[in-house]
């Protein structure tokens, strides 16, 4: 799969670096590849009206036949939002928002949904369907994320086909999907159906040598002011590091505690290599976790 970030600009290099905007991008991909899962982590809920979110997760879908995700968050970083115009209210102003949003676009991602009417604060649609409906049946998977606490553990109760935790250590993950399970309970899901997903960092390498270099490239991309021998020895819960027998290793830790999928944030986006190696040496052993 391919799980975008959802920004309009750059935390670090800003000036000099852009990207594309997320749903259009994986539009494009989902005419020019044939497999891959295509979805954000995540898309703010204050960068787009609802109806229009719904209909473009519907149009990857039905373009890419079937293979669109869906990741939401309240958004965080405010000079974005005030750089393209959009509003940015108080947190628990922005949780109502995900609330309101995630009502709205799980009623209309679902393949055999009636017309959805609903007026709230932030989200609002009248008599609307999708046509054509999404390829997945029920739904596009639905993601949320975050630390699991009370809000949003129970908007994912409510809500998500799967949440999603970020750069936590195997311990981490056993409170996070407690954290869920309670919440699952208290709206009377059975916390099985909610599946767990890890978003982490990923330097890997053939060998020792091939992470130092790659190591040395993500510390030129992000700014970072260490040395690569002291950004690696302070790598800690945030990135998997390591030749693929170590990251898997690591990942067995993960699979133990109830994570089912892992996604690994790529920051050398020219590195088409450590892909490869990933999808050659790590991915077929960790489907079987």
């Amino acid at each position: 799969g391919l799980y975008r970030s959802d920004h309009y600009t750059s935390f670090t290099h800003a000036d000099e670096r852009g990207g594309l905007d997320a749903w259009a991008s994986l539009s494009a991909l989902a005419a020019v590849t044939t497999s891959l899962r295509l979805g954000t982590l995540v898309s703010p809920v204050g960068f787009r009206p609802v109806g229009m979110l719904a209909k473009l997760v519907a149009s990857v879908d039905e373009i890419s036949g079937g293979r669109a995700a869906l990741g939401l968050g309240a958004g965080w970083f405010e000079p974005e939002f005030r750089a393209f115009g959009f509003p940015f209210p108080s947190l628990r102003e922005r949780y109502v928002a995900l609330d309101e949003t995630l009502a709205v676009v799980h009623s209309l991602l679902q393949r055999s949904a009636e017309p959805t009417t609903f007026s709230g604060r932030y989200a609002s649609v009248a008599d609307c369907r999708l046509l054509p409906p999404v390829v997945q049946s029920p739904n596009p998977t639905i993601i949320l994320g975050g630390d699991a606490g009370p809000m949003s553990s129970s908007l994912a109760a409510r809500w998500a086909d799967e949440y999603n935790v970020l750069e936590v250590s195997p311990e981490l993950v056993t409170v996070r999907r407690d954290a869920l399970t309670e919440a699952c309970r208290e709206h009377r899901r059975d916390p099985d159906s909610l599946g767990l997903s890890l978003l982490i960092n990923a330097i890997v390498g053939s060998d020792a040598g091939e992470v130092r270099e790659r190591a040395a490239r993500v510390i030129e991309r992000t700014a970072d002011e260490r040395d690569v021998d002291q950004f690696l020895a302070e790598r800690g819960d945030d990135t998997l590091t390591g030749t693929p027998d170590e990251v898997l290793e690591r990942l067995k830790e993960y699979a133990a505690r109830g994570v089912r999928r892992v996604m690994l944030q790529h920051l050398d986006h020219t590195d088409l290599d450590m892909v490869r190696l990933i999808g050659q040496e790590i991915a077929p052993e960790a489907e079987a976790l």
